[in-house]
């Protein structure tokens, strides 16, 4: 298996190469069955596999390296990705966390070893936004309380060639594991803070995939057309 070296080395006009992935466990058909518990109902037609990582408290950023299909051990290089992506977009980002930035900022500063505790937890959904940016990827965000879409804020999907998502689903109240979906699953809804710092060339995502984002109904929504929202952007 070959190292992942140095910061934010997905070039977006190339798709990554890709590994197989650590799989922390065999896990057994009832550990199967709990997991898919867990997974928003919504999904559930569109899973075709859970896996799980190391529960020692850096499991978000393992689920992370895992989806973009390197070994969960990597875990520490995507923090200090993260980091340097917020670190280095610090005014940007300023804007959009306002005053949890520091929360943010301190969640990635973990560079120890063993089991973290939960001040350095991954925290979701907000940093899907550094994830998106740092990589060039779509990120799903699944949770009971409410599943969401991040792009890239700055790259629309005209300057990326391979369109990649990776989807992270927060479970038993305090974990994170991959989930692989089917190929044209309904897009949950996008952050609204995306909506509102996103670039314009950026606003193509959502004009792109439009009709899989309004495919998506919430959990206990009141209509069929929850996540209509049609942007008319001029070319760059």
């Amino acid at each position: 298996m070959s190292d992942y070296n140095g910061s934010n080395q997905f070039d977006l006009n190339q798709e990554p190469e890709r590994h197989n992935t650590f799989s922390f466990q065999q896990p057994s058909t009832f550990y199967s069955n709990s997991l898919m518990s867990e997974i928003p109902n919504e999904f559930h037609p569109y899973v075709t596999n859970i896996e799980d990582v190391e529960g020692d408290g850096n499991y978000g950023f393992r689920a992370i390296a895992v989806s973009l299909g390197y070994s969960q051990n990597y875990w520490r290089q995507i923090r200090s990705d993260l980091y340097n992506e917020l670190l280095e977009n610090w005014g940007r980002y300023s804007m959009i966390f306002q005053d949890d930035i520091n929360n943010v900022q301190h969640s990635l500063s973990f560079t120890g070893f063993g089991s973290t505790q939960s001040e350095y937890w991954l925290i979701m959904s907000d940093t899907g936004f550094l994830i998106a940016n740092t990589y060039g990827v779509i990120v799903y965000f699944l949770d009971k309380q409410g599943s969401s879409t991040c792009f890239p804020l700055w790259h629309g999907p005209q300057d990326i060639s391979h369109h990649i998502s990776i989807v992270i689903a927060f479970v038993y109240n305090g974990h994170y594991v991959k989930v692989d979906l089917q190929e044209l699953h309904p897009m949950p809804t996008v952050l609204s803070l995306w909506r509102h710092h996103r670039s314009k060339r950026a606003a193509g995502w959502e004009i792109l995939y439009n009709a899989r984002l309004n495919s998506y109904i919430p959990p206990n929504a009141p209509c069929n057309n929850c996540n209509i929202h049609v942007v008319n952007v001029p070319d760059n």
